[in-house]
């Protein structure tokens, strides 16, 4: 097989979940971050509104909260668009924010 020369090397650090992000509503909380504070704010995110935000695993924020002690369910509700998957906080008190 014959080895390539690249010009510069590649970066292939990962980009996505801890790393800060100042896109489009993000702007620099991390994902944990922003579904922690949606969470805190509304008791509730949607699998939609963090794709708006460019957060494609909300699953394994979800997770994350979850392993830090977090009471979390999930489901699916009828939009107008479709279905999409709702998780909310089960009632126990306020979040803290870090």
């Amino acid at each position: 097989m014959k080895k390539i020369e690249l010009a510069r090397p590649l970066d292939i650090t990962p980009r996505r979940a801890g790393i800060k992000s100042k896109i489009r509503g993000v702007k620099t909380e991390t994902q944990l971050q922003w579904t922690r504070e949606k969470l805190n704010t509304y008791g509730q995110v949607s699998r939609n509104d963090a794709l708006r935000n460019y957060i494609t695993r909300l699953g394994a924020r979800i997770n994350d909260l979850k392993n830090e002690g977090l009471e979390i369910e999930g489901h699916f509700e009828k939009t107008d668009h479709g279905k999409d998957y709702i998780y909310q906080v089960k009632p126990r008190g306020q979040l803290t924010l870090i």
